[in-house]
């Protein structure tokens, strides 16, 4: 499939996911691990801390510990990553291996009766965690412009699928033991007793890991394709920022455009954990739905997790017809606020009573449907504006940063950090116990969110044109891309060139004897807005266009030195 054309024509074959499949599945999982740890510990941690001893000091102490940890760590392995492009590989390592650890001082805990080792795993884990930042800038480097916010997804979903797949696991061993160790199986304090088991499980899941991202680790090119071809991303109908390249990281976090998309990413996830957050206080007065009934509350929360999970697909399939990442973050943030204001009015129309049995009483299902599916429609727009809020960020980075995205990266996921941490004090403040126990809906906390999602929805609408368009819809047939940037090392095609490319839809290659080298001939109705226009100086001595005969998405190159083009 790939013929040179000439004895010193090369072609890219460095780029396209599908080259780094296997490498890129097993960051998959190492991602799809930490949500499942997140599933499997947290709602166990007090229960464990109390069995050992400690207090709910210690249990609030591991929380912010592991948060902590992150946020510390996440800069400074960034910031290692970008220093040489091999120490990617190394933070792999350092970081799996830290989880490792985490996870074996966990499962050791239990039997050995110490709260505080309980709290040093805890920050261990939150140093292993850091490497979530990691699998984008690997990302980053081996996409193509149409792969990225398709691969951002796809890493997004393993939130769902953690959360709602790791307590299922957890029942599923702590059963398994009982069967198999009946004594030590019911035992809180032994060594493969129901506290330990999450903590064996994850560590021998982490070690797998270790071992298949050296086994598969495939060394992804030093820089991304929109450095080394900038043209050829031009000539793909790119519509670039309209920010400064080679900007320090500073200068790049500072800039107005760059804020709101990191505001944006923040928003939507302290709109959905803060609405997540207002479940239980909200449904225990308003509905009745006191600690007798718990199992109420789970339709809801794996309510949620369907619709993230469904939600996620929905993304995908627009990645993959390559819709533009700001429109789907737009959609995203402004189907958020919209949907959170009918999340208020109907929360506000339900009278406080009892409502026990949705199943099987009329009333009680009218209220349930009020109150879960305004709800539900808020997490189904969160997908849209969390993955394409990180997709567009990660577009912008590399472009003003010459894909040295580690620290900005890093700093953008820390201020996401940031929205488990406030939502739960913004709650405090704005709904206060007598409000919850009164029976009254959370006005005022809807209201703030609302307010704050619209305002980032307002000035976001002020740089939609300053973001450029990344990851357009696919061109129509006999479309010239007017709408791209063109260079001003570009050629200007005429009229008359354009009729003619449109007729005759080929490229001869003429070597320095004028005797013709080698035809390749393109199909008029696919490959029309290819034409003259996208066949663009680099800045060096050579021509590139994009080779649309390839799937790969490379590009075709010749030295003009040696070699002309004409049509």
């Amino acid at each position: 499939r790939k013929v040179p054309l000439l004895q010193k024509t090369r072609t890219v074959d460095l780029y396209g996911v599908h080259k780094y499949l296997r490498c890129m599945y097993v960051m998959w999982f190492v991602r799809l691990f930490d949500f499942l740890e997140m599933s499997m510990v947290v709602p166990s941690l007090q229960g464990l801390i109390e069995t050992l001893g400690g207090t709910v000091q210690q249990y609030y102490l591991c929380l912010s510990l592991f948060v902590a940890m992150l946020m510390v760590v996440r800069p400074c392995v960034g910031k290692f990553v970008d220093a040489n492009h091999q120490n990617l590989w190394l933070a792999y390592n350092f970081t799996l291996s830290v989880s490792v650890l985490s996870n074996v001082l966990y499962a050791m805990s239990p039997n050995w009766n110490l709260p505080i080792l309980v709290l040093v795993a805890r920050g261990f884990a939150g140093v292993g965690s850091a490497s979530e930042g990691l699998m984008f800038i690997y990302l980053n480097r081996v996409a193509m412009p149409g792969e990225r916010q398709e691969w951002v997804t796809k890493f997004a979903a393993t939130r769902s699928i953690g959360y709602f797949c790791g307590p299922m696991i957890a029942t599923m061993l702590s059963t398994l033991c009982e069967a198999l160790f009946p004594t030590m199986g019911s035992d809180p304090k032994a060594a493969i007793g129901p506290f330990a088991l999450p903590g064996w499980f994850l560590a021998a899941g982490n070690l797998v890991m270790l071992v298949l991202i050296n086994m598969f680790w495939k060394e992804p090119p030093l820089e991304s394709l929109q450095q080394r071809k900038p043209n050829m991303v031009t000539a793909s109908g790119v519509q670039q920022p309209q920010l400064p390249r080679d900007m320090t990281v500073h200068g790049f976090l500072l800039s107005w455009i760059v804020v709101i998309v990191m505001l944006g990413n923040f928003a939507g996830s302290f709109i959905g954990l803060g609405a997540e957050q207002l479940v239980s206080p909200t449904t225990a007065h308003l509905l009745g739905w006191d600690m007798r009934h718990p199992h109420l509350n789970g339709y809801v929360f794996s309510a949620i997790g369907m619709v993230l999970f469904i939600s996620q697909l929905v993304v995908l399939h627009f990645a993959k017809q390559r819709m533009e990442d700001r429109v789907l973050f737009i959609t995203g943030i402004a189907g958020m606020v919209g949907c959170l204001a009918l999340v208020a009015i109907s929360w506000h129309s339900i009278v406080p009573d009892k409502y026990l049995e949705p199943f099987s009483n009329p009333r009680d299902l009218h209220i349930f449907l009020q109150f879960t599916l305004p709800l539900l429609a808020v997490y189904g727009f969160m997908p849209l504006c969390m993955n394409c809020s990180v997709a567009l960020f990660m577009r912008l980075a590399n472009y003003c940063l010459a894909g040295k995205i580690g620290m900005a990266q890093a700093v953008q996921l820390n201020i996401t950090s940031l929205a488990p941490l406030l939502a739960p004090l913004y709650e405090l403040a704005l709904y206060p116990s007598e409000e919850e126990k009164a029976g009254q809906p959370p006005l005022r906390c809807l209201v703030g969110m609302i307010g704050f999602g619209a305002l980032i929805l307002g000035i976001g609408g002020l740089a939609f044109d300053k973001w450029g368009a990344g990851g357009a819809l696919k061109p129509k047939p006999g479309s010239n891309n007017s709408s791209a940037v063109t260079p001003s090392s570009a050629v200007t095609p005429t009229p008359d060139l354009e009729g003619r490319a449109a007729k005759e839809a080929s490229v001869v290659i003429v070597d320095g004897d004028d005797s013709p080298s080698q035809t390749v001939r393109r199909k008029p109705p696919r490959y029309l807005q290819y034409t003259a226009s996208q066949m663009q100086d680099n800045g060096s001595d050579e021509v590139c266009w994009p080779n649309k005969d390839d799937d790969d998405g490379d590009e075709a190159c010749t030295s003009s030195s040696d070699h002309h083009v004409s049509k």
